[in-house]
């Protein structure tokens, strides 16, 4: 089956974007993905795929990974773009790894923690299959190249925590390595608004609560006994 869907992938979206995005044959890799939201699982499909791009103003081609996550109960689709080196690997598994998913009515949405901020991203593309939402995400790469060689594409906004949080909360206690910081744990819906537990990494963790705006409500660091 993963031979057929390379191919059948190749013929539809490989000769129209030709001129500045080549799909890499055979990086194909789909499987489901078990998220759980408030106690309960919910499972999405996910796709993930490598294309070489010319990005604009570079005179070597860039590597493109891309992740998509569709839930066909409700026909959503949530994607993000990692820029890497030619025959880097492995990007995509250590962002979903990093990454807290939730799926509420008529969006997707991504929660994580890198460089020392809080990030949200959420989708709320509809399509009748993953099929059709790949075909879009190819066209958007294809048309939106510069956008996406500058960072200037992404569906990631910066939740700003201000100083609700104290400052060691963020690094890691005789390290500055700005690599190791915080991770979302889990994320809920309690009275209409989003509750983020993020594990800090010596040891404590906070609960941010945020508006559906993803504004934010209150911030505070728990008692290591309650985690």
């Amino acid at each position: 089956m993963r031979v057929l869907a390379t191919a059948v992938f190749f013929m539809m979206f490989h000769a129209p974007i030709t001129a500045q995005v080549h799909f890499v044959e055979g990086s194909i890799h789909k499987q489901p993905r078990t998220i759980t939201i408030d106690g309960r699982s919910v499972e999405l499909d996910e796709e993930s795929f490598q294309a070489s791009v010319a990005l604009p103003g570079s005179p070597t081609p860039g590597q493109i990974d891309v992740i998509m996550l569709y839930d066909p109960s409700r026909g959503l689709l949530w994607w993000h773009y990692l820029l890497g080196e030619p025959g880097q690997a492995g990007e995509i598994d250590r962002f979903v790894t990093n990454s807290v998913f939730y799926v509420l009515n008529s969006k997707i949405v991504c929660f994580m923690f890198q460089s020392r901020s809080l990030w949200v991203g959420e989708s709320t593309a509809h399509y009748s299959s993953l099929a059709e939402g790949r075909a879009r995400v190819l066209a958007t790469i294809k048309s939106r190249l510069e956008e996406i060689s500058t960072g200037r594409l992404s569906v990631f906004r910066k939740v700003d925590l201000g100083r609700t949080l104290p400052f060691t909360f963020y690094e890691l206690n005789g390290n500055s390595n700005p690599m190791v910081g915080p991770a979302v744990r889990t994320v809920s819906r309690v009275d209409g608004h989003w509750q983020v537990t993020v594990n800090g990494p010596n040891g404590d963790s906070a609960v941010v609560v945020l508006s559906d705006k993803y504004d934010v409500m209150n911030a505070h660091i728990l008692p290591k006994t309650s985690h």
